[in-house]
């Protein structure tokens, strides 16, 4: 008879450690700045002068020769002063800019100017970009040449709104009318910010800052700040850049 031979020690299956999932980081007050200082000379300020004073607001380079803001910014203004950032903060350069189309139900406005600027890219969002990083540029503080800035995080994204039926309060008093997308965040914005871009991690423009709600029901709210999502914008831009009116398109 063979002799028996013996038979192998089981070995044991080592299995690999769980790693932990990365914990996503908030933007740093170190990429704030880079965001900052990428977009600082394309966010311009934005007046014209009233029998009461100076009415002000912000906008920014969306096209080489053109800048975007809110049409309660320029309100039935034909032509309007821009002021650009230059490299120096205690500088700026100032130009006219004229009014092309206004859309009051998107709150937008297309500003011809003869600058030349590299534009802000764009991008547009989704309900899938809720919890995005975002920050704000605009002129709040009235400093020329130096617009502040805050940040936050896409709070949600409202890709279709009916604001007859569900009402945003912008920061003088209109409502956006119609089908829409918005954009609601809660990084901190205040008049004179109109206007300027909501600017992702990435450096994109994904949409128009145009108001805030301050209460709901008689009850204070924070932290609801919005803008025009850039998908509703590109629906109308050329149209807005030949003058046309496009509220009711």
């Amino acid at each position: 008879m063979p002799t028996p031979q013996p038979t192998a020690t089981p070995q044991a299956i080592i299995m690999p450690t769980p790693q932990p999932t990365a914990t996503p980081q908030a933007i740093s007050s170190t990429d704030t700045q880079t965001l900052y200082n990428e977009a600082r000379k394309k966010v311009v300020r934005i007046s014209f002068n009233t029998g009461n004073g100076k009415s002000e607001g912000s906008g920014w380079i969306i096209e080489n020769g053109w800048v975007i803001t809110n049409e309660h910014v320029v309100n039935t203004q034909r032509f309007v002063t821009i002021e650009f950032p230059q490299e120096n903060r205690l500088e700026y350069k100032r130009v006219t800019g004229e009014v092309k189309g206004v859309d009051t139900k998107r709150d937008l406005a297309a500003i011809k100017i003869n600058y030349s600027q590299e534009p802000i890219p764009t991008k547009e969002v989704t309900i899938n970009d809720i919890g995005e990083q975002v920050v704000t540029l605009g002129y709040s503080a009235g400093n020329a040449g130096v617009p502040s800035t805050h940040s936050g995080v896409i709070t949600y994204v409202k890709e279709s709104i009916d604001v007859d039926t569900d009402t945003l309060t912008p920061f003088w008093g209109q409502n956006l009318k119609g089908k829409i997308s918005v954009i609601v965040f809660d990084a901190d914005a205040d008049p004179g910010d109109s206007g300027g871009p909501l600017i992702d991690s990435q450096g994109n423009a994904i949409g128009v800052v145009y108001g805030r709600l301050n209460t709901t029901n008689g009850k204070a709210v924070t932290g609801q700040q919005f803008a025009t999502n850039i998908v509703s914008v590109r629906e109308v831009w050329e149209d807005l850049k030949k003058g046309m009116n496009t509220s009711n398109k």
